[in-house]
């Protein structure tokens, strides 16, 4: 359980949100490790403060994280981009409000910044951080390194490319550090060897201090944005299953720190469906048996996120078994009503409740009548606990009023977001 003795940190979190998004789109493979490896070595070459050398893996681990599209991947794998700053801006507001990361989300707001010479030290009147012009360079450089190709027989090819854009992309002195770190084989063997992010876990690890059970809250409602603003027809779910949730968890009297948890796992409850193509979770008619295959993938890899992280164990048993059913015919572990905890059936239940009762694009939310006929059907199928089901009838009101008061905030939040976006693909 995660509490003020956990063992969990920020580099626990990074590298898992690291796995999440680098499960998006699978060209990229391990192109976030890759990257905060190369950052590492060049930051511990410049001697950088903590504060700035942990900031600047942290940032590394998830700098790509606002190319939330197969599209914006493909524009990122070019070496010289046209537009390469939509992604930085999206990476920057997912970051930029939440509390204990707004560094980070400066650092991730410039990490394609060019040197010009001098002039990309700063950029409409904001400073440029050091960590960005330093994750610049060793995004341009794991992006040169060609994965059908052992990597010794490249070095001199990619130490040539970045040599050439010495004070017109990047940083002098990166440049310098760069040149003389490039000359090990360890370097250019230790960015491909997957041991080797180990290095970093264990030197962040040492030096960063453990997030409060708020910080991970927040963390984790940020992250929340990313999967419900990957699809229109989502685009608020999630707060509404937070909000049943939490409502649920304090009817059956847990305690505060269980229903802070249970409201993290809310936020994380589909964070598997980061895996699902857009093409499948926008599509408003059934999915086909192929498609549905696919769908239900999404539940072992919200399990296969969440537990890389320390102290998180009940979070992901409440998370990942929301599609479990009592008669072990759910998906995808086939648990049955013996092991499911009642955490996992307060979050299934708030599932969905919160699909039924919520407008989706192609039909508005149903009715109170419709909404408890389908439970009372899904307790007949084994989908539902009886008594979580009719804890939501006796209270039915109280949650519901509670659910759109959440989701008319996310969707205000949306909206701000997509005009953001707009913004940014006419400029």
């Amino acid at each position: 359980m995660f509490d003020e003795k956990s063992e969990s940190s920020y580099i626990d979190l990074f590298m898992a949100l690291s796995n999440a998004v680098e499960l998006m789109n699978p060209f990229i493979g391990s192109h976030h490790k890759r990257v905060a490896f190369i950052a590492y070595s060049l930051g511990d070459m410049l001697s950088l403060t903590k504060d700035d050398f942990n900031n600047l893996i942290l940032a590394s681990l998830l700098h790509d994280i606002g190319a939330v599209s197969i599209a914006e991947w493909s524009h990122l794998l070019k070496f010289e981009t046209n537009k390469p700053y939509r992604h930085s801006e999206i990476g920057y507001y997912f970051f930029k409000d939440t509390e204990g990361f707004k560094k980070i989300a400066t650092i991730i707001r410039f990490h394609h910044t060019r040197w010009e010479n001098g002039k990309g030290k700063v950029v409409n009147g904001e400073s440029v951080p050091l960590a960005s012009h330093i994750i610049h360079l060793a995004d341009r450089i794991e992006i040169l390194i060609n994965r059908r190709e052992h990597v010794l027989k490249q070095t001199c090819r990619i130490r040539d490319k970045i040599k050439k854009e010495d004070g017109r992309i990047f940083m002098p002195k990166l440049i310098e550090a760069f040149m003389e770190l490039s000359q090990k084989e360890s370097f250019w063997l230790d960015i491909i060897n997957p041991n080797k992010y180990k290095v970093i876990y264990n030197n962040v690890e040492k030096v960063w201090f453990k997030p409060s059970p708020d910080e991970v809250e927040n963390l984790f409602k940020m992250l929340s944005r990313i999967i419900d603003f990957k699809s229109t027809y989502t685009s608020t779910h999630t707060r509404g299953v937070v909000a049943v949730s939490e409502t649920l968890a304090r009817f059956f009297c847990m305690e505060d720190k269980d229903v802070k948890l249970m409201r993290i796992a809310g936020y994380l409850h589909d964070i598997g469906k980061l895996v699902v193509p857009i093409e499948i979770l926008d599509k408003p008619e059934k999915l086909t048996d192929e498609e549905y295959m696919i769908m239900k993938s999404h539940a072992y890899y919200t399990d296969n996120i969440i537990e890389c992280i320390k102290g998180f164990e009940k979070v992901n048993i409440w998370a990942s078994l929301h599609h479990e059913k009592l008669d072990g015919k759910g998906y995808p572990f086939h648990y049955d009503k013996s092991n499911i905890p009642l955490g996992s059936k307060i979050v299934a239940v708030a599932d969905v409740f919160t699909a039924l009762a919520e407008d989706r694009p192609y039909r508005k939310g149903m009715k109170k009548d419709v909404i408890i006929k389908t439970l009372r059907e899904m307790i007949d199928n084994s989908n539902l606990d009886e008594k979580v089901v009719a804890v939501v009838e006796e209270n039915y009101d109280e949650i519901d009023s509670f659910r759109k008061k959440i989701q008319e905030g996310a969707k205000e939040e949306y909206k701000n977001f997509v005009r953001q976006v707009s913004v940014l693909e006419s400029s």
